[in-house]
């Protein structure tokens, strides 16, 4: 029986340690008045075009107990994202989070790249972080002034957010 036991808490723990290890993070602070924790995890590619350079990836942050997932979307064209506009995340169960941008951004144009560029954040709250922590994402709707951006995430990327929340639980 001990050794059984002894035989679980090996597998847990080492289960740890390799999720532990795929974790990178861009700021991983503790404030040493406050013993506030601010993690932000390093950007996951939710998609990438060789040819025409759109991209998307995603980060998240965790400040003052607060998260939220922060998208970096590189396009062509110029675009704005308004206080509110909506993020929307399909899951593989066919389920949704949707969730907000926290503040208006316009995306700034790179020269050299000939791409607009907007780094947005959304509020994820604690029951939306929840769910992303459990799912797969297969699509995503990002709204703008304009309409909205659409796209399929490949398989090998659907994971990407799923395991960046996990970073920060």
């Amino acid at each position: 029986m001990k050794k059984i036991l002894f035989l679980l808490s090996l597998i847990l723990f080492a289960n740890a340690a390799v999720s532990a290890q795929e974790c990178k993070y861009e700021v991983d602070e503790l404030d040493k008045f406050t013993k506030e924790v601010t993690r932000i995890t390093k950007h996951g590619v939710l998609w990438a075009h060789l040819v025409t350079g759109n991209n998307m990836s995603a980060k998240l942050k965790l400040q003052d107990g607060e998260k939220s997932l922060i998208l970096k979307y590189m396009h062509p064209d110029a675009f704005k994202v308004n206080k509110g506009d909506k993020l929307i995340l399909l899951c593989d169960d066919d389920s949704t989070i949707i969730l907000e941008a926290s503040g208006d951004v316009e995306a700034k144009h790179l020269e050299k790249e000939k791409r607009h560029v907007a780094n947005v954040t959304y509020e994820l709250p604690a029951e939306q972080a929840a769910a992303l922590s459990k799912s797969t994402i297969t699509d995503l709707r990002m709204s703008h002034s304009d309409g909205h951006f659409e796209k399929e995430i490949k398989e090998e990327r659907q994971r990407n957010l799923q395991k960046l929340s996990k970073c920060l639980d």
